[in-house]
């Protein structure tokens, strides 16, 4: 049990921490006072000054113009597209064998080597053939000459009023015959034609030796090499004409009906993402592939500066059915808010906010229905956080 003395003491001490917790309170709750009536007469100086602590920005924006580039809506044609993909190709390529045997000779071209038409690109060597074009030409003039003395020689006996007929027995159904199958038994008598015949063919192998282009083209795919021993129907090169490209496309068969011979189209490659190139519709496959119900459509373009290669990966986009006299505007124009297409409209410098139907479009264009009319200008650029009743400053080149 505490004493009266220690009991007296603890209730002071209690009653004391009571006292400073009140003192501090009420101390803090002044400083609180007083940082507030500060802030306030602080404020109301600096109103009644016409100073403000807020950054002007605001104030800035609505004075400042917004750069964007305008065109006007116009009536026109929208084509519909037809868009598949394929692969380029050549307009010629053909693969050069060797007609003869032998040994390469003057191999004149390497791959890439641009050649002309008829000019010789290599030869092959073989004494065989050489011979035989030879004994050839030896055999045919010998036929010739004999056939000169036997025709010399019946003309001679035609002359003599058939009085010697006996001493050509052999042939004396000479005098029956016109003079032109006088001359084709003559050639034959004298084997004149065979000799002929057999020089042709050894002629033919002769010049097959010498390889040379069929037209103008580029070499690709080379397989030989000087001195090299090639057989009869060895792979020598790819002869390759460049000046045109084609690319052939799957179309389905509900999309067909609206392409048609000369159709204009573009071309766009995976070498060249950036770059689009223009071709049109060359041939259209009458036929239908029953396994994907497509028709198989060429599309043809030129390539003058050898930028397509065979081989390349292309995305085609063909013109398809035509929507003539169309309210149109470019595709950029046109933007979605909230799930809603709008565009801006020009009036008096000030772009307007206004929201409209569309109907046709394709990558380029985009018909509206309502709202617009023809000429009116409308924002085509840095509109996507444009402000409606913004101010403009048009900067169209």
């Amino acid at each position: 049990m505490f004493k009266k003395a220690e009991l007296d003491f603890l209730l002071l001490i209690i009653n004391y921490g009571v006292v400073v917790k009140k003192i501090i309170y009420i101390v803090v709750t002044l400083i609180i006072i007083a940082a507030i009536g500060f802030g306030v007469s602080k404020r109301i100086a600096s109103e009644k000054s016409g100073k403000s602590d807020k950054p002007k920005h605001n104030v800035k924006e609505k004075k400042s113009l917004v750069k964007v580039t305008t065109t006007k809506a116009v009536i026109g044609d929208i084509p519909i597209s037809v868009n598949c993909t394929g692969t380029a190709r050549a307009i010629r390529s053909i693969e050069i064998s060797s007609k003869v045997s032998g040994t390469v000779k003057n191999l004149k071209v390497q791959n890439g080597s641009f050649v002309k038409k008829n000019s010789n690109l290599v030869s092959i060597f073989n004494e065989n053939i050489d011979l035989s074009y030879e004994n050839a030409q030896l055999d045919l003039t010998k036929a010739k000459i004999e056939y000169g003395i036997e025709k010399k020689y019946s003309s001679n006996i035609d002359n003599n009023n058939s009085n010697n007929l006996d001493k050509i027995a052999d042939i004396n159904v000479e005098d029956l015959l016109n003079s032109s199958d006088k001359d084709l038994l003559i050639k034959h008598k004298t084997g004149l034609y065979s000799k002929l015949m057999n020089f042709k063919k050894s002629k033919i192998d002769k010049e097959n030796c010498d390889i040379t282009a069929p037209f103008n083209g580029y070499i690709g795919n080379l397989d030989l090499v000087e001195e090299q021993y090639i057989n009869r129907g060895t792979h020598c090169f790819d002869l390759i004409d460049l000046s045109e490209i084609e690319v052939e496309v799957p179309v389905l068969e509900t999309e067909i009906a609206n392409l048609e011979i000369g159709r204009a189209a573009k071309l766009t490659f995976n070498a060249f993402p950036e770059k689009v190139f223009k071709g049109k519709v060359k041939h259209i496959n009458p036929v239908l592939d029953k396994n994907s119900s497509t028709c198989k459509v060429v599309v043809s373009m030129e390539n003058n500066e050898l930028m397509i290669k065979p081989g390349m990966s292309a995305t085609v986009s063909i013109e398809g059915t035509i929507y003539r006299d169309r309210l149109l505007v470019p595709r950029e124009a046109i933007i979605v808010r909230d799930n809603r297409t709008l565009l801006f409209k020009v009036e008096d410098g000030l772009a307007k906010w206004v929201y409209v139907a569309t109907g046709k479009e394709n990558g380029e264009k985009i018909e509206i229905l309502d709202k617009i009319k023809e000429g009116d200008e409308v924002v085509t650029s840095n509109h996507y956080t444009l402000a409606h009743n913004a101010k403009l400053k048009i900067v169209n080149n």
